[in-house]
């Protein structure tokens, strides 16, 4: 098609009207009219042009876009598009290799070349055959990942043998559904221990834990992977002092996976202080989150992602600035976790805090560099900061309903952080 669509461009015949002629001849006294008046340079580059637009318009094939070429491997040239799509594919990138698209993209091509419009079509059916058939691969893995588990269920998968096909399926598989690497996460222990990234100082602190206010951990979550929601679960209930622990409620956003409704309930059963709010039909996090709100029975609110882990000490120090002041609503230091390879980083100060645009965006932004000094005498004290990032936040029970919880018409996620950051700051 691109071929005949360019020789149909340049394709032009030797006859011509009276009319054509006389235009034609008048445009050239046009243009020598305007020639006598220019430098002899610029007329000598005017006349280079025309004669190379009539050059290309006798020799049109010379100018025609060359096909791809293949070598003798079978690796396509020329095809910038089509390597540029498929390098963008994360399925592509995930354990396969340059050499083995390249070798796909060369049979495609070769299988084209010469084909009818009834061969075409037979090659798109079989294509779309085989995309069917990865697709059912895909979803058989998925309701192997998503069956009921048991206490032993990473163990039996960190050691089950798999091909490099089934890896690539179930990589996919997760990166579909959750943005990140469920294979490597399912085969992650839901009880791993993580590095303590906290400041020296922060070690030596202690807090008055009996005089501390306990608080109702809330997660809401719509279809999330088993692994991260329990890991998030069991990391607060293996770090967290009991007398601060009140209960953590999970909010269903009306989930559709089934690993996600009767094996859920099972595997919470045993755990104490867990439970499942479900709601009845697909609210949004924001409404989710006022409902866990309004069931929670601690005197402080306490609001998670539902793929998060909790580090040694994170709950004191929360608690302590809400004792000191009801108020106060305090945000954690939120360390990072790799979406590919769940590998743990993070740091042991902060010198960032949360601001917002004129489009009412929320960002970061470094401290000005006389508050950085400052800090220097204590680097591990609280750091005020004008708005949060809304997902990982404790608050008083009583003052978050006070200032109106959140603004339950919101229908996504996305500017709740900076609604309810303006409420504090007018109240």
């Amino acid at each position: 098609l691109q071929r005949g669509a360019h020789s149909a461009g340049l394709r032009h015949t030797d006859r011509q009207t009276a009319s054509e002629r006389m235009g034609a001849l008048q445009g050239l006294a046009r243009v020598w009219l305007m020639l006598r008046r220019v430098r002899k340079t610029t007329w000598l580059l005017v006349l280079l042009i025309v004669l190379a637009v009539a050059y290309i318009r006798q020799h049109p094939s010379r100018w025609r876009p060359r096909p791809p070429t293949r070598n003798v491997e079978g690796n396509v040239h020329d095809s910038v598009l089509l390597d540029g799509v498929l390098d963008a594919s994360p399925i592509a990138n995930a354990g396969g290799g340059g050499d083995e698209i390249a070798r796909e993209q060369a049979e495609v091509l070769r299988r084209l070349d010469g084909k009818k419009d009834s061969d075409l079509k037979q090659l798109l059916d079989q294509a779309i055959a085989a995309g069917k058939s990865l697709a059912d691969e895909a979803n058989l893995e998925i309701k192997k990942i998503n069956e009921p588990s048991t206490p032993s269920k990473e163990e039996l998968l960190s050691k089950s043998a798999i091909n490099a096909e089934q890896e690539k399926v179930e990589k996919a598989a997760g990166y579909t559904f959750n943005a990140f690497n469920q294979f490597v996460s399912d085969r992650l222990s839901l009880h791993r221990p993580i590095p303590d990234t906290r400041h020296t100082d922060c070690k030596l602190k202690t807090y008055p834990t009996d005089d501390l206010p306990d608080t109702s951990v809330i997660i809401p979550f719509h279809n999330e992977a088993r692994s991260t929601l329990l890991r998030t679960v069991h990391s607060i209930l293996d770090r967290s002092p009991p007398n601060l622990l009140r209960e953590i409620i999970l909010v269903d956003d009306a989930s559709t996976m089934p690993h996600l409704k009767t094996p859920l309930d099972e595997e919470i059963r045993t755990l104490g202080k867990v439970s499942v709010l479900r709601l009845d039909k697909r609210s949004g996090l924001i409404r989710a989150k006022v409902k866990g709100a309004e069931a929670a029975k601690g005197k402080v609110l306490t609001f998670l992602d539902s793929h998060c882990e909790c580090n040694v000490g994170w709950l004191e120090p929360l608690m302590y600035r809400i004792y000191q002041n009801r108020t106060n609503v305090v945000c954690p230091v939120i360390d990072g976790i790799n979406h590919d390879t769940f590998e743990y980083s993070g740091g042991p100060t902060v010198t960032t805090r949360g601001i917002f645009t004129w489009s009412l965006t929320f960002s970061w932004l470094d401290l000005p560099h006389e508050k950085v000094v400052q800090r220097q005498a204590d680097p591990v004290a609280p750091l005020p900061s004008p708005t949060m990032a809304g997902g990982l936040f404790s608050m008083d029970k009583e003052y978050f309903f006070s200032l109106g919880s959140y603004d339950m018409g919101m229908e996504v996620w996305g500017g709740e952080n900076l609604e309810i950051s303006f409420r504090i700051w007018q109240c």
